[in-house]
């Protein structure tokens, strides 16, 4: 309902008819049938002017938009979709679209709890199917959402980007690296509880102290098996960091080997008197190295413009 005109000497002036479009859609909303306010053609959009400079009947719509409108409300079985239809019509106001989704999800969970029969009534309300298009579609969080869309919307967020960067994985583009998208989607993996997924993500950044670190919220196999995958680099390196991680995960047969390939006869024997007197537990365990799988694709870094 705003219009541009210019003139000759390049002036632009800009027209709204926001007025009558205010009472049209208050009409549309109370329930007037929508046909009733379209007309036949694009000159009955109003009636001849009065006297006194006021139309002499209330303003109609036309044109391809509104009927449109008319043949997507006319299909409309859902009430509150069919009121969100018009009024988006006619208002075009920034998070629009945001609060109807949540007036949407509140009357459905109000349903919920009206349909609740009393052996379940205390029973926590199951969440209804929400509008988390806008995350799959751009990789970003819900700018407004319910308190039940919060997690659900960052979870597709990070699946998003997951796709987009493995789709561009290779390709010099310019916005964040790889790397940086990479992080992103750790953070959100993180901050959702998927403490899985961040962990697999920091190591294959090469973060491995911050995947080691939170590697027990998974659970102590999941650890030991990443502490098995980051000894394995660091002994592959030569580099006597392995150790500790090998000890500390119960891994004395794999230290005792690191020592005896370098020589380090001294050290292969205090390690394995150490383990005789019960002083590494986890030895006695075996380890489920599948616990940890290898790292998921993930964006790696690359150059970019």
């Amino acid at each position: 309902f705003t219009f541009a005109s210019s003139s000759r000497d390049t002036t632009l002036r800009l027209w709204t008819m926001g007025e009558e479009a205010q009472e049209l859609r208050l009409r549309a909303m109370l329930g007037e049938p929508l046909a009733s306010l379209l007309g036949a053609d694009a000159t009955a959009q109003f009636e001849p002017v009065g006297a006194d400079g006021k139309p002499s009947a209330a303003p109609l719509l036309c044109g391809h938009g509104s009927r449109r409108l008319l043949r997507l409300v006319e299909r409309e079985v859902n009430e509150l979709e069919r009121l969100r239809r018009i009024y988006c019509f006619f208002t075009s106001a920034n998070g629009l679209q945001e609060f109807w989704d949540l007036l949407r999800l509140c009357h459905e969970r109000l349903l919920h709890r009206a349909d609740a029969t009393p052996t379940t009534v205390d029973a926590p309300t199951p969440a209804p199917e929400t509008l988390l298009s806008l995350a799959s579609a751009t990789g970003t969080v819900v700018p407004v959402a319910h308190a039940s869309q919060v997690v659900g919307s960052a979870r597709q967020a990070a699946a998003a980007l997951q796709r987009h960067a493995t789709a561009r994985r290779g390709v010099v583009r310019q916005g964040p690296s790889s790397e940086e998208v990479a992080t992103m989607i750790a953070r959100l993996h993180m901050q959702t509880g998927d403490m899985r997924a961040y962990c697999e993500a920091m190591a294959t950044l090469g973060q491995w102290d911050r995947a080691l670190a939170a590697a027990p919220a998974v659970g102590l196999q999941y650890w030991r098996a990443l502490c098995d995958r980051r000894a394995e680099q660091l002994a592959d390196a030569g580099g006597e960091e392995a150790v500790p991680l090998m000890l500390a995960a119960g891994l004395v047969d794999e230290a005792l080997s690191f020592y005896r390939t370098r020589g380090q006869l001294d050290d292969a024997f205090l390690v394995a008197r150490a383990r005789d007197e019960g002083a590494f537990p986890l030895a006695d365990q075996p380890i489920e190295r599948s616990a940890a799988a290898a790292p998921m694709p993930t964006a790696t870094a690359t150059a970019t413009a």
